[in-house]
């Protein structure tokens, strides 16, 4: 985590601190605060919004923290309006627009690349959502059934940085706790594959 954390020089360890914090308060049976954090953690970065549903559909009792993340939600985005004014009501067309953007070193742009392609064609962006959404949807259905809901989160932020086109290094700062807390030892060796694969991608740069 330092590692990712001082190379990038980013606010994903920030992200990531709220989002354990929220782990915590959850694994100690204090849903609603869990839930809670994990929104606050998306007022950092968006990308913190992967692990609430899974938090939610892993309680027993879903719907306090359901009810906590949008009430959350509603005191954060009345906070932010009040500071900010009607230029927050663009960050979701920011959002958008910043998911357009592609990095050279994105599973799609590599994808793309090897397919003879320039960049990632418009169908690809829509491919990509797809594929992520069809693996959230499954791993959700998976942890009603019983499925452990960390480790469901960890396989989550997996199928998000294989198919985002906006990939940096430090991303892997999302998953690297969830692989740690997780019995399932594939995603431990899913994130430290996907971990070596990012590093290699990127000695060109360093070079």
């Amino acid at each position: 985590m330092l590692v990712y954390g001082i190379g990038g020089a980013h606010n994903d360890l920030m992200l990531e601190a709220l989002v354990l914090a929220g782990v915590l308060a959850t694994v100690s049976g204090r849903e609603r605060v869990g839930a809670g954090t994990v929104v606050a953690a998306a007022a950092v970065k968006a990308s913190a919004l992967v692990a609430l549903p899974f938090l939610v559909a892993g309680s027993p009792r879903w719907r306090r923290p359901a009810v906590a993340a949008l009430a959350t939600g509603a005191a954060l985005g009345a906070c932010g309006f009040a500071l900010f004014g009607t230029p927050l009501l663009n960050v979701a067309g920011a959002l958008g627009a910043q998911q357009q953007a592609v990095a050279v070193h994105s599973v799609p742009a590599q994808l793309a690349r090897l397919a003879g392609a320039s960049g990632v064609p418009p169908w690809g962006h829509i491919v990509a959502v797809g594929l992520l959404l069809a693996a959230v949807g499954t791993l959700l259905v998976r942890v009603r059934r019983g499925a452990d809901w960390l480790t469901a989160t960890g396989w989550a932020f997996v199928a998000l940085l294989l198919t985002t086109t906006w990939l940096l290094p430090w991303y892997v700062a999302w998953v690297a706790p969830f692989a740690a807390l997780s019995a399932d030892r594939r995603l431990l060796v899913a994130v430290w594959a996907f971990t070596l694969s990012v590093v290699v991608l990127r000695l060109p740069v360093l070079a």
